[in-house]
Order: C-alpha cells, then sequence, then structure tokens
C-alpha cells in the first residue's frame, strides 16, 4: 500500500526505512517503486525483498506527504509526481501544479506524460463529496495557454505548496451549459467543447454532475402537455417533470416532443409532420 514504511529483508536494523510510493507492481520488471525515508532515494524493488514494518513504526498519510514535499522542494521529479497523484481527486490544483513542477524537471520526459494530464486536468475527477474543481488556476500556467518551452520548476513547487481546492461556481456551470447547448444547436461559432470548458473553467466531469442534479431537482409534477393535431383537437397528455428531465438528459438537453412510444402515438393519433407541441404548465389539481 502507497505510504507504508518497509525494510529490506536481511537488513540490519539500523538501516534506512523504504516508503512504499508505488500502487502497483511494474508487470515488466516485476519491482515497485520506493524511496529511502531519510532521503528521498528511488529504489524499485521486487516485493519478495520487503518485510512490512510494525504499525507503531508506521507514517501518517500527511506525514508522508510532507516528507515527500520536502524532497520535491529540493528538486526530485519523483517525488513531485508522486504528490500530483496523491491530491489527484482531492486538491486538483495542487495536483495538476505537482504534475507541472515534475515535468517540468524533466523538461516534459517521459513523452506521454503531458498528454495525459492535459486530458486529466479537463476531465477532474474527484472523490465522493468533493466538489468538482474551478479551473481558474490554468491561467497561471503557461503550459496550458500556448507556451512552447517548459518553465522553471521552482516556482510551480510553490504554487503547488499554497494551492487550495477551489469549487466552479453555479454560474460558471450554467453559462458552460448554455454555450454547450448553443454549441450542439448550430448557433455557436468560434468554439469547440474544450474551448467552452476552458472559457468557463470547468470540468467534463463536473459540468455533467451538474446538469444530471439540475435534472434531478426537476422531480415535482406532474406537468401537463397539450397535443394539437392538423383540425385543432386538443389531445393531453402527462410527463413527470422527471420523465421530462431524464428525456431531455438523453438528449443531451434537446427534447424531442417526438420521442414518444408507438402506442402513445396511436392513441395521441398524433401527425408527426403537422402537429406542434405546447407547454401549458403545471397541472392543476
Amino acid at each position: 500500500m502507497p505510504g507504508s514504511l518497509w525494510a529490506l529483508r536481511g537488513k540490519k536494523s539500523g538501516a534506512e526505512p523504504l516508503v512504499v510510493l508505488g500502487n502497483v507492481v511494474n508487470d515488466e520488471t516485476g519491482t515497485i517503486w520506493c524511496a529511502g525515508w531519510d532521503t528521498g532515494t528511488r529504489y524499485d524493488l521486487n516485493p519478495t525483498e520487503l518485510r512490512r514494518l510494525p504499525e507503531t513504526k508506521q507514517p501518517t498519510w500527511e506525514e508522508v506527504c510532507s516528507r515527500c514535499a520536502g524532497w520535491a522542494a529540493k528538486g526530485d521529479h519523483h517525488s513531485a509526481w508522486w504528490l500530483g497523484w496523491a491530491y489527484e481527486g482531492v486538491n486538483h490544483a495542487r495536483s495538476i501544479w505537482y504534475y507541472v513542477a515534475s515535468l517540468r524537471m524533466t523538461r516534459g520526459k517521459p513523452s506521454w506524460a503531458w498528454p495525459r494530464i492535459y486530458d486529466d486536468t479537463f476531465s477532474g475527477s474527484m472523490c465522493p463529496n468533493i466538489p468538482h474543481p474551478s479551473l481558474e488556476f490554468l491561467k497561471e500556467i503557461p503550459e496550458f495557454n500556448g507556451a512552447k518551452e517548459w518553465g522553471e520548476w521552482q516556482p510551480a513547487i510553490r504554487h503547488a505548496e499554497i494551492a487550495e481546492h477551489v469549487p466552479a461556481s453555479e454560474e460558471a456551470y450554467r453559462r458552460a451549459a448554455k454555450m454547450n447547448n448553443e454549441l450542439e444547436q448550430g448557433t455557436l461559432e468560434g468554439h469547440t467543447y474544450r474551448s467552452i470548458l476552458r472559457s468557463c473553467a470547468v470540468t467534463t466531469q463536473g459540468l455533467a454532475a451538474w446538469e444530471r442534479t439540475q435534472a434531478a431537482e426537476m422531480t415535482t409534477g406532474p406537468f401537463e402537455f397539450e397535443l394539437v393535431t392538423e383540425d385543432g383537437k386538443p389531445i393531453s397528455l402527462e410527463f413527470t417533470r422527471q420523465e421530462q428531465a431524464a428525456r431531455r438528459f438523453r438528449r443531451r438537453r434537446r427534447f424531442d416532443p417526438f420521442e414518444l412510444s408507438l402506442k402513445e402515438k396511436r392513441e395521441a393519433r398524433f401527425q408527426r409532420e403537422s402537429s406542434r407541441l405546447r407547454l401549458k404548465g403545471p397541472k392543476s389539481s
């Protein structure tokens, strides 16, 4: 388990303990990422070489993060990378700043790391009960704003150390939802879904969660709709707001009045080409 202290088998009790930082054993090498508890030096060791120290000697998670932060502040890119992982889903800004610091130390190595971190930043997956983040902090990271060269790692470390997890605002979500709806309707030019997320400073998962919440809140009703056929004869159909919201959400907020079952269509004698849907409002009791 990441953050636990171990010792090399056969070593004397005075040898430097090892903290396990890897969360999996490498399939190719059969080793797991460890660091010297006193020095932060990286070791990749076979788990069979290790023995776990007693619980009384195990550090807290906060102590492990503190040690790694000290090593990262001295320029250890392994520790900075681990801290980026450690704060994922908890403090989004701190996580990204530590990842950026690590990549600045290595000048973008390995090559697969930056595309992954870039995508994860805008995805913004969070732990349960942690509000989805605002991405306003990205304005301060040149690499997210078209910079062609990696910056200095020391400022990134300083930003990481003081970064706070700031939730996205309701207004930001409303604006993003409105812009995305216009994008889907073909009335918004010069934007992509990613550019909308950036301009509104919200994540994909945050926006999706907000939209689900909006749909769930529309549970009162029923709502009454009136179908008017070509000859003007009204036919009433009832939908609860929850059903209406579910239909809209499935179609990404585009409620389709023609999304009725065959039975409903027959009962309503509904002619798609010549009918219109008129919302009458909440049904009176």
